[in-house]
């Protein structure tokens, strides 16, 4: 059996900030690199961890983060999911850092939440 893709959707208004983000969990959960962090929208609530959730380096390394901070991250996320405040809006993790090692960290974040979750 051919398995057919489905086209690209256009984006409507309220869609176009999601614009380049990754859907991590279809209609809730997008993860996206951004200069700054939008203001929230009625559909859309967005948060940073990049002052948050920091690497304390052993020498010259990165990361990747302890796991004592990817359970921190993941119930930040779990609470903005399924909390009664963020009901039915899209979470979206934006890391605005230029430096490529705290998106790199930022990006490691939203996969642990995948694999725990």
């Amino acid at each position: 059996r051919k398995r057919t893709v489905a086209p690209p959707r256009l984006l409507g208004k309220m869609e176009a900030a999601l614009q380049g983000a990754i859907e991590l969990i279809p209609g809730k959960f997008y993860w996206t690199s951004r200069s700054s962090i939008p203001p929230d929208s009625k559909d859309t609530h967005y948060f940073s961890t990049d002052d948050r959730l920091i690497y304390e380096p052993f020498f010259s390394d990165f990361g990747p983060l302890n796991l004592s901070l990817l359970y921190r991250y993941c119930q930040l996320v779990r609470e903005k999911l399924y909390g009664a405040e963020m009901r039915g809006k899209k979470i979206v993790h934006i890391t605005t850092a230029a430096d490529v090692r705290t998106k790199t960290n930022a990006a490691w974040l939203a996969g642990g939440y995948l694999v725990c979750y």
